[in-house]
């Protein structure tokens, strides 16, 4: 059994995450879906291999909902990537979690996707 280590929930996000590699701007950007996003993490798939271990900088563009598109910035670093057929599922640990001071739509967005799943039950 695999054991979790995540400091917080995730939950599913409609979103597109453009990642670029530390050190390596000059490089093409890598787009990937967004499956899942919590506030000290994000899931996601991509057609390109990214290595566990490298540090990142993201651009997460999203529909609010409100229906505008609004995108937001954020660093990290891989903590796991794996292959699946002619995917690669990558999982993001982010070096500072969401906040409304540093990522203001997001963690808006966030919170009411939070808020969705916890008024379910």
């Amino acid at each position: 059994m695999i054991e979790c280590t995540r400091r917080s929930k995730r939950f599913p996000i409609f979103a597109i995450a453009e990642i670029v590699p530390a050190g390596e701007e000059e490089k093409e950007t890598v787009s990937t879906m967004v499956d899942n996003i919590s506030q000290h993490g994000i899931g996601l798939y991509s057609f390109s291999p990214l290595e566990k271990g490298t540090k990142v900088a993201l651009r997460i563009k999203f529909i609010n909902k409100d229906g505008s598109e609004k995108e937001d910035s954020l660093s990290g670093k891989i903590v796991w990537s794996m292959r699946y057929h002619d995917l690669y599922l990558i999982g993001i640990a982010f070096d500072n979690e969401l906040s409304p001071q540093t990522n203001p739509s997001l963690y808006e967005y966030y919170q009411s996707i939070y808020s969705t799943f916890y008024m379910e039950k």
